[in-house]
């Protein structure tokens, strides 16, 4: 670190556990934010004054009117920008040295792999939760750690995925096979101004325990707090050991063999089932081993699992068609 880097942290490297080493451990931390809305600002903003040294934030979406009273980073001026590129420009007013990646694009299957490059942490700060479920079952893929956080009118959840470290402690699947029905966005439902950025900072705080090896959060661990009555809950669950994504068989690994983008295939070639109300005796029922399928859903996510489970049984003809719209 130079003397005004030095200066910067003074603060936060007197703090026992971090001192100069961690400061430096931090400056050399890549962590990926996707989302730059409410949590998205917050913990944006976290990170970069806590030293990260490098971010890359993932937001399609242009500021509007209506952002600005939780999106911390956004003023009057900002309305019609990327939110990704006004971002990065203001943090990079507070800590001129941080290296910022931006994309300007949906987040999606077509991009992910672009996208990610080894980052340390990848930080799911979406609202969307098709889109945290892909964000959840990727960095579990990638042994990855996740942050991630929800939030709902008054209060939110957190929780923190230590793939990097071990796999076999549980996951979000463990909870949820396939994901709950959406409760609505911030725009369905309204939000409290203050509640993503409180959830933000805890996002950006685990991120940086994380990286000095500190988090005490657990991957079956779901932390809630009501920001009305200021409860907060840790709730432990068991791992699941049926579970698609995390139980000893592993079967995402398998998902290399499903076929996710469209474009890659002549969909002439195969037959397609909408499993939607089935279940997996009337769905083998209609497969012979001389054709070739897609098993289709509403999301993709519910297909790609009796894809992965039925290629586990030797259906090596059966493909899942997932979406590449994902936020």
């Amino acid at each position: 670190m130079d003397k005004i880097q030095k200066e910067f942290f003074n603060r936060q490297t007197k703090l026992p556990g971090i001192g100069l080493e961690g400061q430096k451990e931090l400056l050399n931390s890549h962590v990926l934010v996707i989302g730059a809305g409410g949590l998205g600002c917050s913990v944006i903003e976290s990170l970069a004054r806590c030293g990260i040294g490098e971010l890359t934030i993932v937001d399609f979406d242009k500021v509007v009117i209506s952002n600005l009273h939780r999106q911390t980073l956004f003023n009057q001026k900002d309305i019609g920008e990327f939110k990704a590129v006004v971002a990065a420009e203001k943090i990079k007013d507070i800590v001129p040295w941080i290296k910022v990646n931006t994309f300007t694009e949906r987040f999606s299957a077509n991009n992910i792999e672009k996208i990610y490059n080894d980052q340390n942490v990848i930080v799911d700060c979406t609202d969307n939760l098709q889109t945290k479920f892909f964000i959840h079952d990727f960095a579990f893929r990638k042994k990855r750690d996740l942050v991630t956080a929800s939030i709902h009118k008054f209060d939110g959840q957190l929780q923190c995925f230590q793939f990097s470290q071990t796999q076999d402690t549980g996951c979000m699947r463990c909870l949820w096979s396939e994901e709950p029905n959406q409760l609505g966005s911030c725009e369905d439902n309204g939000v409290l101004g203050v509640v993503p950025s409180i959830f933000g900072a805890l996002q950006a705080n685990e991120v940086i325990k994380v990286l000095l090896h500190k988090s005490e959060l657990q991957n079956s661990e779901l932390m809630t707090m009501d920001l009305m009555s200021l409860e907060v809950n840790k709730l432990k669950y068991k791992k699941n050991n049926e579970c698609l994504l995390c139980n000893k068989d592993n079967k995402i690994q398998a998902s290399e063999d499903v076929v996710v983008l469209e474009e890659l295939i002549d969909l002439n070639d195969y037959i397609s089932i909408d499993i939607r109300g089935k279940n997996q005796a009337e769905i083998l029922g209609l497969i012979c081993k001389d054709n070739k399928y897609l098993l289709t859903c509403e999301s993709g996510l519910t297909a790609k699992i009796f894809a992965l489970e039925l290629r586990s049984q030797g259906y090596q003809n059966v493909w899942s068609l997932v979406s590449s719209d994902l936020s």
